[in-house]
């Protein structure tokens, strides 16, 4: 019995520090939603409307920067961009392109 209670109250705690996600339902009828780090910063953002993804996606590391962007559009991404150590991919899906630009 000790047992049983003290994994209940070990997966209690794992469930409060889980990902935070906030819900908001916007003028145009489209749902933005906030996703966080168990450390309180934001993660990712993403839209929905009519149950399909669409609009500009972001997703931050747990510092704050940005690591990624994405265009999505009926549902599917067709630009993305990806920041890491200083370059920026960018796969355009219309196009069928890869570019990779350097500072």
């Amino acid at each position: 019995m000790k047992h049983i209670i003290i994994t209940l109250i070990l997966l209690i705690g794992l469930n409060l520090n889980a990902q935070e996600k906030k819900a908001y339902q916007l003028e145009d009828g489209s749902i933005k939603i906030e996703q966080f780090y168990s450390n309180g910063q934001l993660q990712q953002i993403s839209f929905y409307l009519e149950g399909k993804a669409f609009g500009t996606w972001l997703k931050y590391d747990e510092q704050g920067n940005i690591i990624s962007k994405a265009k999505i559009e009926n549902g599917r991404p067709v630009k993305l961009f990806h920041y890491k150590d200083g370059i920026t991919t960018i796969i355009d899906r219309k196009k069928n392109s890869v570019t990779r630009i350097k500072p």
